[in-house]
């Protein structure tokens, strides 16, 4: 088998595993809004949210800096930068976790006592060491070429741990809401963290051991995942702010019945991942060739694809969203519109393809940190002041609307910017087979 073929393997393997994840995922959240109904289950939806988001902040970008530097030590034996990064990362991770931790704490005392955050901060911040170790340790044993088993431990590992934490403690008699049930979260992924840190333990005692480690790259592997870390933070909150407006503004059982319709529609965000994770790595190739033919073709086809895909689940979702939701619990059902109206934010996702990909292969990031940024801030906004008066269709129309200007920004900024057309508008000349530059 080549290493190409092997790559491909392990890639798909991830991917299914993703799935498979994700299915697994739904069939967790359904058995904790049976238990516990719409309205814990929405202050549970609400921390593992926070939990997620401040998890990366605490990573403080190292798991993207593993990507960029980890491949060429490897490939140079320097086992010392090698073992320097994996010290750093973990170090930079339990700091950057214990600050976050106590910034969290903290501003339980600053809110306004009748937040629906107020009693949901102290247990989401449960979850913020166990899943930035997590996140820093997947990508480390990633970026040394372990891809699927990272992606399985995550993925099914965790959310079968969960659902058994869950069983077992049903079963000694302990009371399920949303404190017990970000716990019994927060222990799931530690389980995985765990996991995956004797699995990198494991690799390390194959390699040479250096006499000292090199430390002297710190500011270096930060500032690489930097830029990336930012713009990963921009889309996770602007996937999620619709969450914290509901928050803030709605009633329990509202932010309930929302996460719901959210955790299925994140389906449609996993399955175009799968085609970035699909598509970009042969966009890079064709960039590096200076093929633009081929980049544009690449692009447009991920598009399409992207679109026929999320219509279709917009479709699926506009005719048996009522059955899908009812099993949530009988309230579940009032959501339906709401996840036909997530579902199709995502068509604009595909429309656009891998523009955002393209920029920051491109060497034009900014492109899609400013569109992720202006979507965010669209997204918060018009929730805002639409939650209101419409609850939560109000949040979920704020959702179609930031993510239609912060694609539409990225795939036409960096169509003129690059030259092609880069998205399924007819914006960008079409080029010929000539070299593509470096804008």
């Amino acid at each position: 088998m080549t290493a190409r073929t092997g790559s491909a393997r392990a890639g798909a393997l991830a991917l299914i595993a993703k799935l498979a994840g994700a299915a697994l995922g739904i069939v967790v959240n359904v058995v904790l809004a049976r238990l516990m109904g719409p309205e814990s289950f929405g202050l549970y939806a609400l921390g593992i949210a926070l939990g997620s988001i401040v998890a990366v902040v605490a990573s403080g970008g190292m798991p993207f800096g593993a990507v960029r530097f980890l491949p060429d030590y490897l490939a140079r034996g320097d086992f010392a930068a090698l073992r320097g990064f994996l010290q750093a990362s973990l170090v930079v991770t339990v700091l950057g976790g214990a600050l976050c931790i106590a910034a969290m704490l903290l501003s339980v005392s600053l809110l306004d006592q009748t937040n629906l955050m107020v009693p949901v901060l102290p247990w989401a911040a449960l979850m913020v060491l166990p899943a930035a170790l997590a996140q820093s340790l997947a990508s480390l044993l990633q970026a040394r070429g372990h891809v699927a088993g990272p992606e399985i431990v995550q993925s099914l590992v965790r959310q079968g741990a969960t659902l058994g934490l869950i069983g077992v403690w049903i079963a000694l008699g302990g009371a399920l809401d949303f404190r017990s049930a970000l716990g019994l979260a927060a222990l799931a992924v530690a389980l995985a963290a765990f996991a995956l840190w004797f699995h990198l333990m494991r690799l390390g005692r194959n390699e040479p051991r250096p006499t000292a480690a090199t430390r002297e790259g710190l500011r270096l592997w930060m500032g690489a995942g930097a830029g990336i870390l930012v713009i990963l933070i921009m889309a996770a909150l602007n996937e999620r702010v619709d969450l914290f407006v509901l928050g803030w503004l709605a009633t329990p059982t509202e932010l309930g019945i929302y996460s719901a319709a959210v955790r299925i529609a994140s389906v449609a965000i996993l399955a175009l991942a799968g085609l970035g994770a699909a598509y970009t790595p042969r966009i890079a190739a064709a960039w590096a060739r200076r093929d633009r033919l081929e980049v544009e073709r690449l692009c447009r086809e991920g598009a399409l694809a992207g679109t026929a895909l999320t219509v279709a689940m917009t479709l699926g979702a506009y005719i048996s969203g009522d059955f899908v939701l009812s099993l949530f619990g009988p309230e579940f059902p009032a959501g339906a519109t709401v996840l036909t109206i997530l579902l199709a934010a995502q068509v604009t996702v595909g429309a656009m393809g891998m523009a955002s990909g393209l920029a920051v292969i491109s060497g034009n990031s900014h492109i899609a940190l400013t569109g992720v940024a202006l979507g965010l801030v669209v997204n918060a906004i018009i929730g805002i002041l639409l939650v209101p008066q419409l609850g939560m269709t109000g949040a979920a129309i704020g959702v179609v609307a930031g993510f239609a200007v912060s694609q539409a920004v990225i795939g036409i900024w960096c169509s003129l910017r690059l030259g092609l057309r880069a998205t399924l508008l007819p914006i960008g000349r079409r080029v010929s087979n000539v070299g593509v530059g470096h804008a």
